[in-house]
């Protein structure tokens, strides 16, 4: 687990400039989003990257400074399975180093297999995949770090200068696109507590995943957690 210094990053002189043109495309996508089309809009940013950068998965997570966790916001591709309760949704900072490292993380961080057995841990109980490298950028406003966008490679993958460079630019899109929805609501509901749109997201997760549990053969419904202990 390293923080982007340049030593654990290749040379970059021959990368096309594809880089600035994804830049574009997603802040022209993102630049006028509101709250009633922040999950499409967040979905298509998502699965843009994960093509772009043919990784395995993409996120996007929030960070509630309140209660001090990471919610998952905003996954491409959405998982074909996943566990009740969902040990990627809502992570408490404490848990383990990485996310512990996420909470006020201000450069981009790369988790490579094997260098964080919680993580490592996690992530296969959630995916089924044992070892990936994990690259997280943080989303800042501010003093604040506010959420983290990750990119998920299924084994090493190693990361250029100017790919983080990218990503870095593309995370700030983000957080200020939260700016602007966090704005939106406060103007149409202040008495509103918590992000409606951020909650939406979530939402939007969980119905997806009780829909592919739907379609696995001798589904019979969600079952209590209490009742799968032996």
């Amino acid at each position: 687990m390293s923080q982007t210094d340049g030593k654990d990053l290749i040379d970059d002189d021959d990368e096309s400039s594809g880089l600035d043109e994804l830049l574009t495309e997603l802040a022209t996508k993102l630049m006028g989003v509101g709250v009633n089309d922040a999950q499409p809009a967040t979905d298509e940013a998502l699965a843009r990257l994960r093509a772009f950068f043919e990784v395995s998965h993409v996120f996007l997570r929030r960070n509630d400074l309140e209660r001090r966790v990471s919610i998952l916001v905003g996954e491409e591709p959405s998982r074909e399975f996943i566990p009740d309760p969902d040990p990627l949704y809502e992570v408490p900072f404490d848990s383990d180093p990485v996310f512990a490292a996420s909470e006020h993380m201000k450069e981009t961080m790369i988790v490579y297999p094997e260098e964080s057995d919680e993580l490592d841990k996690r992530l296969e109980a959630a995916s089924g995949q044992p070892q990936v490298t994990v690259a997280s950028v943080p989303l800042i406003r501010g003093d604040d770090t506010v959420g983290a966008l990750g990119l998920v490679h299924y084994g090493m993958r190693r990361w250029s200068t100017r790919e983080i460079r990218c990503l870095t630019a593309i995370a700030t899109l983000f957080a200020q696109l939260w700016g602007r929805l966090e704005a939106e609501e406060a103007t149409d509901r202040p008495d509103r507590r918590g992000p409606r749109w951020s909650a939406g997201l979530a939402a939007r997760g969980r119905h997806r995943q009780h829909e592919g549990d739907q379609r696995r053969p001798g589904f019979r419904g969600r079952q209590p957690v209490h009742s799968q202990r032996r």
